[in-house]
């Protein structure tokens, strides 16, 4: 298509990818890449479609969500997210004041939209279970920025500095609840709060510490669709987020964290993420491919890695020190294997059968040799190097790990590096969305 792509959807002999900023949904033949039909939305089509019983169904910024035939691409219903059609300018582009993500949920033949940008802006998020057969609203909530049982700011309920998940992203479900970054909702739609210390209710619930039991589920506490490289942005496979100076990177020593993340449904979880040494308050970053107990997390083992603190042996400002200690006193994550030098910036994973497939540009810069020495000669030229090599100018690398051990058993050059979250697997066959606009299609030579 020669657009930015979302990661690419498969199934039933078709591949289903959109055209971001084209505002436009393709289908192609697995086996061949013919395209079969396209279909055109009046605003951006931000991520992949939901597939469901011979249907494709997805959202679009103009604030409609769609239900196509897959086998033609004609229009079965469309529903609108809103009780009216009002637009606004969106980075140059007109769009719905209530525009719906690509993705959505469904759940027992409901699909699950949620319309609008943040609780506290246009009335709040609305979020409609519409019937996925018929496009009818069964019933419809809305998530506003006050506790629906006593009409308090849920601002005013937060821990600590915490804020609340507030701002829309693309839903997920465990097999019994719904999530938008850390809130968990209902199968009814409405938001779940826990009871704190004195029966008072909190809408963002969970602490950096509180990580155990149920409610454990896979969530980006910067939205799954943020491709930023920024030191604070990692998804999180527990419950709760940290805030503040010194609370953002604590999440990260007690359950598995990772810019990419694949959880196997015995809660193992394989990630590609920092190293436990550079959860500190520098952006000298270096990261790691491994392998983890997801669902590991015990009540007090926040306090292992604190240890190290306590004692002045690990400092939140210094990594170099960090660096020097054995992986328990950094971390309390049950690591099952790490392969700490992997040579690349994972910007696309995912798991099939007994194999981790991971794609990005070569890293060929070594963070730490270069800390405090940024603006000498010589590492202006290495950082030049790593900003083509992320631009896309030296392809990527495609390498086939073992989910047992972590050893790498292929590597393939790509011509392109991968858009983030940007790659899917079905049938015995890779499907890669790249950052020059085309899709790949990878399958076994045997």
């Amino acid at each position: 298509p020669g657009e930015k792509l979302t990661q690419p959807v498969a199934n039933a002999g078709k591949v289903y990818v959109a055209a971001i900023n084209r505002n436009t949904l393709y289908a192609l033949d697995q086996k061949t890449g013919k395209p079969l039909w396209q279909y055109v939305t009046a605003g951006r089509i931000d991520s992949s479609p939901s597939l469901w019983k011979g249907r494709v169904i997805f959202g679009s910024s103009d604030g409609f969500l769609y239900c196509l035939n897959a086998a033609d691409g004609e229009l079965v219903w469309r529903f609108r997210g809103a009780q009216e059609d009002r637009q606004m300018m969106v980075s140059g582009r007109i769009e719905s004041v209530w525009p719906i993500h690509g993705s959505n949920v469904i759940v027992n033949d409901t699909v699950y939209c949620l319309a609008g940008g943040t609780i506290f802006l246009d009335g709040g998020l609305r979020l409609s279970l519409v019937d996925a057969k018929t496009g009818e609203l069964k019933s419809e909530v809305i998530h506003g920025d006050t506790d629906e049982s006593d009409g308090i700011q849920v601002q005013l309920k937060n821990q600590g500095q915490k804020m609340v998940p507030g701002n829309s992203d693309i839903l997920s479900f465990d097999g019994t609840h719904l999530y938008m970054n850390s809130q968990r909702i209902g199968l009814d739609g409405k938001r779940i709060y826990k009871i704190g210390s004195g029966k008072v209710h909190k809408t963002l619930t969970y602490s950096r510490s509180d990580q155990e039991g149920e409610g454990t589920h896979l969530f980006a506490p910067v939205g799954f669709l943020d491709d930023s490289w920024h030191h604070r942005s990692f998804w999180i496979y527990g419950k709760g987020a940290g805030s503040g100076w010194g609370g953002w990177a604590k999440p990260g020593q007690f359950v598995p964290t990772g810019r990419l993340m694949v959880v196997k449904p015995d809660h193992t979880v394989y990630g590609f993420g920092r190293k436990p040494e550079f959860f500190t308050q520098s952006h000298v970053m270096e990261y790691m491919i491994y392998a983890a107990q997801g669902k590991a997390y015990k009540s007090g083992d926040w306090a292992k890695p604190f240890q190290a603190y306590r004692d002045k042996e690990a400092d939140i400002t210094d990594w170099k020190k960090n660096s020097k200690l054995p992986l328990h006193k950094l971390s309390s994550v049950d690591y099952k294997w790490r392969d700490t030098e992997p040579g690349m910036l994972g910007r696309a994973m995912i798991g099939a059968g007994d194999n981790l497939f991971i794609a990005g540009p070569p890293d060929i810069l070594d963070e730490t040799e270069l800390h405090g020495r940024f603006s000498l000669p010589e590492s202006i030229e290495k950082l030049k190097q790593q900003e083509m090599a992320l631009a896309g100018s030296m392809g990527a690398i495609l390498r086939v790990v073992s989910t047992t051990d972590g050893k790498s058993a292929e590597e393939y050059k790509l011509k392109s590096p991968p858009v983030f979250d940007g790659m899917s697997a079905a049938n015995g066959k890779l499907f890669i969305s790249l950052e020059d606009g085309s899709l790949v299609c990878m399958a076994p030579s045997k």
